[in-house]
């Protein structure tokens, strides 16, 4: 049986990580890159699918849109966050 308070931080601690999903406008701002930068890492494969990017909406889009994971790009980079 799960405790209602274990359950509120389990919620809490989803809560903060979808937060780190952000669009790439959001993280090239706060990384300060471009966004061709961010594209050519992904492509390149520093940045993994599932791990620091998902695609939203249709994979079978001809340009698909992309969240990416703020911290764990960062992190990927080489990039201290604030």
């Amino acid at each position: 049986m799960n405790n209602p308070r274990h359950q509120r931080i389990d919620r809490m601690r989803q809560q903060a990580e979808a937060s780190q999903w952000v669009p790439i406008a959001v993280l090239t701002a706060r990384l300060s890159k471009s966004a061709k930068t961010i594209k050519r890492r992904r492509d390149e494969g520093v940045f993994r699918i599932g791990i620091h990017y998902r695609i939203v909406g249709s994979p079978l889009a001809l340009r698909p849109d992309y969240l990416y994971h703020l911290s764990r790009c960062a992190k990927a980079l080489g990039i201290p966050l604030d």
